[in-house]
């Protein structure tokens, strides 16, 4: 199973650094992670339907952000890891 790092707000919700969630694609880890951990919806996705990622989410998979590889539908495998952590600005 994929391991998901958390960060900010999404480690305040679950109470925990890191879980495992079984999944084919990021679209399904969502979807599977909204419905475990209550009030996680409001951090990940916009309320209007189309229900689609927040623009100060990122999930980096392997390092890689997965809007550079196939975005929501990016394929998951056993020993990958996945970082969700909300967007964080600087000057």
């Amino acid at each position: 199973m994929p391991v998901i790092q958390l960060f900010g707000p999404f480690r305040e919700v679950v109470g925990k650094k890191e879980i495992t969630i079984p999944a084919q694609n990021i679209n399904e880890l969502i979807e599977i992670f909204i419905e475990q951990y209550k009030g996680l919806a409001d951090l990940l996705l916009k309320k209007k339907a189309p229900r689609k990622l927040k623009e100060d989410v990122i999930i980096f998979l392997n390092n890689t952000n997965i809007y550079f590889i196939n975005g929501l539908n990016t394929k998951l495998n056993k020993n990958d890891t996945v970082a969700i952590f909300p967007f964080m600005g600087g000057g």
